[in-house]
């Protein structure tokens, strides 16, 4: 199960919009890892609970299949995910 959140956020006098997708049952395989996701002002950052590199990868790519290529947007995804994920591997 999926859920798409839309809300507005208000930082002083800049209204800025933001998506929200939570996945619920979801099977993550091999396993979820713990994201630190960084902030932009001086607060703590907090730490999720997200898909790791294999399983991003593959879900964006599915859907690029099912799309048909449809979505340029999905190739450039997966493209930066792959990037991503090989980045400590050469490093």
């Amino acid at each position: 199960m999926l859920l798409h959140q839309f809300i507005n956020g208000f930082l002083g006098n800049a209204r800025i919009a933001m998506q929200i997708d939570l996945g619920f049952s979801d099977v993550v395989t091999p396993r979820p890892v713990d994201l630190i996701y960084p902030t932009l002002l001086d607060q703590p950052a907090p730490m999720l609970k997200a898909y790791n590199h294999e399983t991003a990868i593959a879900e964006k790519f599915e859907a690029m299949v099912k799309l048909e290529g449809r979505a340029p947007d999905s190739f450039v995804e997966v493209w930066r995910e792959v990037m991503q994920f090989l980045k400590p591997l050469v490093d």
